[in-house]
């Protein structure tokens, strides 16, 4: 199915793809982090199989729902890549910091999680 300024490709690096898009579509992926980073509209598909529970703590986006926008269907991601009003809702650099930080830092010992933090603050 067509959908207008929609290309696909897979045989490029991710970081000149977001910087040369618009809005970026994940599902489950590091390219939402870049993508949230670089402050690009983000969309994230949240179909059925990111709700079981097995999956929980192994979905992406759902430590940064509050940051992207979430495609529950395939009528909802289309109207989201349509709407020329959307926004990023990544611009919040205290909320970005705030959930990339846990994130990031998350599972590892403190000198890891304190050189992590140091290296994002360059970026963010």
């Amino acid at each position: 199915k067509d959908i207008p300024n929609l290309k696909i490709v897979w045989d490029e690096n991710v970081l000149n793809l977001i910087e040369r898009s618009n809005k970026i579509i994940t599902f489950n992926s590091s390219a939402t982090l870049e993508s949230l980073i670089k402050k690009k509209i983000t969309i994230c598909l949240n179909f059925a199989e990111t709700e079981n529970q097995m999956f929980k703590n192994q979905v992406i986006h759902k430590k940064f729902k509050n940051l992207v926008h979430l495609a529950k269907s395939e009528l909802k991601l289309k109207n989201l890549i349509e709407d020329k009003n959307l926004s990023s809702k990544s611009n919040n650099k205290k909320l970005i910091n705030k959930n990339f930080r846990k994130y990031l830092s998350s599972g590892i010992d403190k000198e890891i999680s304190k050189k992590i933090n140091k290296e994002l603050a360059k970026y963010i």
